[in-house]
């Protein structure tokens, strides 16, 4: 099952998402701009066959967990 995800930045805190492929919301939390948390938070989504996160993108849209 893929997941998709996205990050939407404030100055002092984000909203991240999580979707699967029939567009449910598996995670959505307001979090501090804290990358270990925001890490921490999203390492249960990640794909545990091997694969790793991908390098964020510039602009807006959902990218691949």
């Amino acid at each position: 099952m893929k997941l998709y995800g996205a990050i939407d930045l404030h100055p002092n805190n984000n909203v991240t998402v999580v979707i699967d492929e029939q567009d449910r919301v598996v995670y959505q939390k307001r979090l501090p701009n804290d990358l270990p948390l925001i890490t921490q938070q999203l390492s249960a989504y990640l794909n545990l066959r091997g694969s790793s996160w991908n390098r964020p993108s510039t602009g807006t849209g959902w990218s691949t967990v």
